[in-house]
């Protein structure tokens, strides 16, 4: 049986709509709300929520130092150096794949903001008074007073480009603190590394000043020295977050190199504005923490010597390593 060419139009486009069902149940449902996602975010293990979604159920069922995902029950561990726990969904970075997904879905459905209370018109005035996106009708019927600062889309882009610029600028800044920011953990790294030197050469002074010692002792001088081996610098290990955070930097300046005039123009703007406030406090916060460490003893190993060993060399133990960086 042949079909027509409106027959197979009206198939294909079937199909088309039955797989953007299929994509937007199995893939762009937030499993909190039970709608689709608006700003997700992906925890460690995988698994994607709302950011308004994950901050309310981390706030109400997290510990201090974590939370259970919602799927899986598998223990998140708090981001690094956050106490609020309001402000731990912030952290986790956003599931790109996802928005992308959901924006495709969009335009393929044709979501556009519309003027539900005057016929479908498009919302392509912004009301900067009330903060809200309005259509023509309403915009001259409801937003001519002298308090109501009304304009068009163009008019409003025009008037924030001296801030988008300033967003530009504080962002290149931030680029740069993470950058320091990683080079100061390195340098941390280091001054780890030479105190496991250095370490190393008190217990080779040690094995200098022993004439006559035990088999048992040479051994656990030996034990001690292959601990300095294996030991690791775990504690300050911020190179995670902070390349989060720059890989998150470099994508709103992209966003804001491309922002042009249109209907999400300000929740683009007024969310980067809102990032760019969060991160100028984590790094400044970070800055001088590891700056805090760098003076403090937290950054070396050292080796704790048994006083009674150093006394008469006999067959106590010789002593024993302490990783400052463990605790």
């Amino acid at each position: 049986m042949s079909h027509t060419f409106s027959d197979r139009n009206k198939f294909r486009k079937t199909d088309e709509e039955r797989v953007i069902k299929n994509v937007k149940e199995d893939y762009l449902i937030c499993s909190i709300c039970i709608d689709q996602f608006v700003d997700p975010r992906v925890l460690p293990c995988g698994h994607s929520f709302c950011l308004t979604c994950l901050t309310e159920y981390i706030d109400k069922s997290a510990n201090e130092e974590e939370f259970a995902c919602p799927i899986d029950r598998q223990n998140i561990q708090k981001p690094f150096g956050m106490k609020d726990s309001k402000r731990w969904a912030q952290y986790y970075p956003p599931a790109t794949f996802l928005r992308t997904l959901v924006k495709a879905v969009e335009i393929h459905e044709g979501t556009v903001p519309t003027c539900r209370r005057h016929h479908g018109r498009p919302r392509e005035f912004y009301c900067a008074t009330d903060d809200v996106l309005v259509c023509s009708e309403c915009a001259v019927n409801e937003h001519r007073s002298e308090n109501c600062d009304c304009t068009t889309l163009n008019d409003i882009y025009n008037r924030r480009k001296d801030d988008i610029q300033m967003l530009h600028s504080a962002l290149n800044g931030q680029e740069s603190c993470v950058h320091q920011l990683i080079t100061d953990q390195y340098r941390l790294r280091e001054l780890f590394l030479e105190s496991k030197s250095s370490v190393k050469c008190e217990l080779d002074m040690v094995r200098d000043r022993l004439s006559v010692f035990y088999e048992s002792t040479s051994r656990a001088l030996d034990e001690l020295s292959e601990e300095i081996d294996q030991s690791e610098f775990t504690r300050y290990n911020l190179e995670a977050q902070l390349d989060s955070f720059s890989k998150d930097i470099s994508e709103m300046k992209d966003e804001l190199k491309d922002l042009k005039p249109s209907i999400d123009f300000m929740d683009i703007l007024q969310r980067i504005e809102s990032k760019v406030d969060y991160y100028g406090s984590e790094l400044e916060d970070i800055s001088s923490f590891l700056k805090e460490c760098e003076k403090s003893e937290c950054a070396r190993i050292q080796f704790v010597p048994n006083t009674s060993f150093m006394g008469i060399l006999d067959e106590y133990s010789v002593g024993s390593i302490v990783n400052h960086s463990d605790n």
